[in-house]
């Protein structure tokens, strides 16, 4: 395992986003009235002071929200510090100093790790390849679960927190079945080649997502259409349980569930008329192995 070197002196910081920031996206004049998931109205109108909100964000607009619940008291300079806080790697209760350390500490952890490059090299490719990361778009699983970092000498419990899409992207569907005060919330979580969504329960009114209530249950059922095909069904669970999260420790919205493109999916309410619907395919690229083929189709 690499070892922490001793520090000479400190390694140069960058400048903060706002100061590097070039472009600014356009939206329509934010409203106190938009609800959020997980964080509060007031500190996405500080992130977002020109919402609504984009298309789909970048996961380095995701990460800053996601960072500013969790650390509110610290401003990561450069894509580099949001990727640290975002794995969370640093106490939440660690001072402004100290995270200037651990930032430190961590580069010349991975210069330890990487010397033939130089360590003026392997710091700027940390943080371009940081950057190119949070260039790229978000799919947000609902939940996040961290513990600490391998290489943190800083004091760190198990945390849990969610990360669930703004409203009003193209890419997040709302339904409500009927008789409900409840939605279903369903969003893209995946690039095309993995097909993966998340689904919760939001207020219909204000879109703040909930837990599942006691009564409702989610299941993968027969395909709708073509009923024939094999399928075993199975009743579904909450993705945050998976993680190890215990009942106690749930938070109100916490609770997502990971669906499979295509899928069709049968909501169960007592006293109900069930709900059932099928998981939209995304665009597929075509598959390598059918790149040479000759496909016929009998319709």
């Amino acid at each position: 395992m690499a070892t922490v070197t001793a520090r000479n002196s400190k390694l140069k910081r960058v400048e903060p986003y706002a100061a590097t920031a070039s472009k600014k996206r356009k939206f329509k004049a934010a409203t106190s009235s938009s609800p959020s998931n997980g964080s509060s109205s007031s500190s996405l109108l500080e992130l977002y002071p020109n919402g609504p909100w984009p298309w789909r964000e970048t996961k380095r607009e995701a990460s800053k929200r996601y960072v500013h619940e969790l650390y509110p008291h610290i401003t990561p300079q450069d894509d580099y510090e949001l990727s640290l806080l975002l794995f969370g790697g640093f106490d939440k209760n660690g001072t402004i100093e100290e995270f200037h350390e651990y930032v430190t500490d961590m580069l010349e952890i991975s210069w330890d790790t990487n010397r033939r490059m130089g360590k003026k090299n392997a710091i700027a490719k940390l943080r371009e390849d940081a950057k190119k990361q949070m260039d790229g778009p978000s799919f947000l699983t609902g939940v996040c679960t961290f513990s600490s970092s391998l290489f943190s000498a800083h004091k760190l419990t198990c945390s849990h927190t969610q990360m669930k899409p703004l409203p009003d992207q193209n890419y997040v569907h709302i339904r409500p079945p009927p008789d409900s005060q409840l939605s279903m919330h369903l969003w893209v979580t995946s690039s095309p080649n993995a097909n993966r969504w998340c689904l919760d329960f939001v207020r219909t009114t204000t879109d703040k997502a909930v837990n599942t209530p006691p009564n409702f249950e989610l299941h993968v059922v027969p395909d709708l259409k073509k009923p024939w095909l094999p399928c075993s069904g199975m009743k579904l669970t909450p993705l945050c349980y998976t993680f190890g999260v215990q009942q106690k420790d749930i938070k109100p919205g916490m609770e997502t569930y990971v669906l499979l493109s295509g899928v069709s999916c049968c909501l169960v309410r007592p006293g109900h008329k069930n709900v059932m619907f099928v998981v939209p395919m995304l665009p597929q690229p075509t598959p390598a192995y059918l790149e040479d083929c000759i496909i016929i189709d009998f319709d």
